[in-house]
This record gives C-alpha cells, sequence and structure tokens, in this order.
C-alpha cells in the first residue's frame, strides 16, 4: 500500500467527511427534492472550478460551431446533471424500475421508462452472458441498477476513486444484489465472472492511454479495449445500454441490439478494432442527441 503524505491523508479524510455529510443530507431527503438540492449546488460551484475549463475545451474541439450562448447552455446542463447523479446517489437502493408506483414522481406518473427489455429476457431465457456497454450519460448508474432488478446475475467494473476513503463512502452506498470489481483488477475477474454465467457491466467512455485509437466524437482518442476483447475471448455480445433523463429525477433506459459480430475471417486485432468502432460510434450518437447530459470534464483525447 502507497504511503500518503500526513497533508494528503489529511485531505482525503476531509474529502470524505464532506462527501459523507453531503450523502447523508441527500439521504434525508426524498430524491426529487434532493436531486434538485444537487443540481442547484453543482451549477452554482462546477463553473468555478478548474474541471470546468477542461469541459470547456473539449465541447469547443468537438463542437467547434456552437456558439458562446450553445456552451453555456451545455455546460449548465452538464453541472446540473452532475449534481443530480451525486444527490441522487444514496437513493438508488430504494429504487425498482419495474415497480414504477412505488417511486413515482410527484405527479403520480412513472420515474421510469424501460425500452429493450426482450433482449435480456432472451439472455436469461438461453443463459447466455453478454457484455453491457455504456457511457458517462445522464445517471449512469440507473443502467445498473435497471440490470440487475431486471434479475441478471451482474459485475460492473467501476473505477476506484484517487481518495480511499471517499471510495469507501461510495461503495457503501451501491445498491446490494450484484458485484462491483476494481478497474485495475478487472481482467481475470471478469472472465471468471462470464464463466459462471454472470453478465458484465462496463462504462466504456472515459480514456486509456495506452488503448488502441479509435474515433470518438470525430476524433482519434485511446480506448479502453475491455468491452470488445472479453466479448471475443467469451465469443458473447456486445450490447449497448443508453441512459437518458427526460426530467428531473426520471429516466429512459433503452437496452439497444447487440453490435454486430465482426467478421471471423479478420484477425483478432481487426475484430476488437471492429467493435470498438462500432461502440464509440453509438456513444457518440448518444452524446451529440443529449451533450448536456455527457460528463464533458474527462480528458478524453490527446493534446492538439
Amino acid at each position: 500500500m502507497r504511503r500518503r503524505s500526513p497533508v494528503r491523508r489529511a485531505r482525503h479524510v476531509a474529502e470524505a467527511l464532506g462527501l459523507h455529510s453531503a450523502l447523508a443530507v441527500s439521504r434525508a431527503l426524498d430524491i426529487d427534492r434532493a436531486s434538485a438540492l444537487g443540481s442547484r449546488v453543482l451549477r452554482a460551484l462546477g463553473p468555478r472550478l478548474p474541471l470546468h475549463r477542461t469541459a470547456e475545451r473539449n465541447l469547443r474541439r468537438v463542437l467547434p460551431d456552437l456558439d458562446a450562448l450553445g456552451r453555456e447552455r451545455v455546460l449548465t446542463g452538464m453541472w446540473d446533471n452532475l449534481g443530480r447523479l451525486v444527490f441522487e446517489f444514496p437513493h438508488l437502493h430504494r429504487l425498482d424500475p419495474f415497480r414504477s408506483q412505488s417511486t413515482p414522481l410527484p405527479d403520480g406518473s412513472p420515474r421510469f421508462e424501460v425500452e429493450g427489455l426482450e433482449a435480456v429476457e432472451r439472455l436469461r431465457a438461453r443463459g447466455q452472458s453478454a457484455v453491457f456497454a455504456s457511457a458517462h450519460l445522464a445517471n449512469w448508474e440507473i443502467g445498473a441498477l435497471v440490470l440487475t432488478r431486471a434479475g441478471l446475475p451482474m459485475t460492473y467494473v467501476y473505477r476506484q476513486a484517487d481518495n480511499p476513503w471517499a471510495d469507501r463512502v461510495i461503495q457503501g452506498y451501491r445498491p446490494k444484489g450484484a458485484e462491483f470489481v476494481r478497474k485495475r483488477r478487472a481482467g481475470r475477474a471478469l472472465v471468471n465472472a462470464v464463466r459462471q454465467g454472470r453478465s458484465v457491466g462496463v462504462v466504456n467512455d472515459q480514456k486509456l492511454t495506452e488503448g488502441p485509437l479509435v474515433d470518438f466524437l470525430g476524433i482519434p482518442a485511446g480506448t479502453a479495449p475491455v468491452a470488445a476483447s472479453l466479448a471475443l475471448r467469451a465469443d458473447i455480445p456486445v450490447v449497448p445500454l443508453r441512459v437518458e433523463r427526460t426530467r428531473g429525477a426520471a429516466f429512459r433506459v433503452t437496452i439497444e441490439p447487440a453490435l454486430p459480430v465482426p467478421d471471423a475471417a479478420e484477425s483478432r486485432q481487426q475484430r476488437t478494432l471492429a467493435l470498438l468502432r462500432a461502440l464509440n460510434d453509438r456513444f457518440s450518437d448518444w452524446i451529440l442527441a443529449r451533450p448536456e447530459q455527457w460528463l464533458w470534464i474527462h480528458r478524453r483525447w490527446p493534446a492538439q
């Protein structure tokens, strides 16, 4: 275990305490009030953070024709969405997308729309595993919730927070019923999960410097190969899963058809790249349709 300086340790403890306090306040409210509070907090604080400049640079690079008002709208929407996500997190264990009337919106309408669930039913009927791949859109934790509540045995990959105390706080709030493995230790764990008949969930739009360069939003970007390489190794489909925020703390989850299987006559590397290109194309379409719901703060592309 790496040794941390006293200053860094104190900062990590303070951050973890602050996160725990914020989530405790959120949990004391109902999900709609918590979501609205998170929106107000991040809409006020987000533009003052250095990450705001990273997001603005990314937006200028990907959407150069967007004017200043358009960029402001997207970035304000991004902070709104991120604030809602954080304050919704402690409520996820209480939600069941298939019993919407138990957690309706204040006006009585359903909180969830789930499309494409027949793909999950087919997998379950065949006893087949799949790789479900999603992006950092809307509240991306909702996708995992839907698959778990649908009864699929799931293993999810997550990136451990740099702050280990904060990471413990986050993991303590995750809904039960699924297995979570750290990204750094995911390789063997995911292979074992598939062998046990479990499906795998990955959020596959983050930068991987050592990954192959594949076009993402029209710009070559280092792309994590895990979704494609695992699917090819285990001979299972890659299924894109899209989450949209329709309003407030209400969501639409779309389980799309599996990506086309690459030509078996091609090399493993060619087949992996074909799957990654297809997946990045799906992500790009989703992001361009709802840019304000994507997490623009990642350093996703190499420097110009």
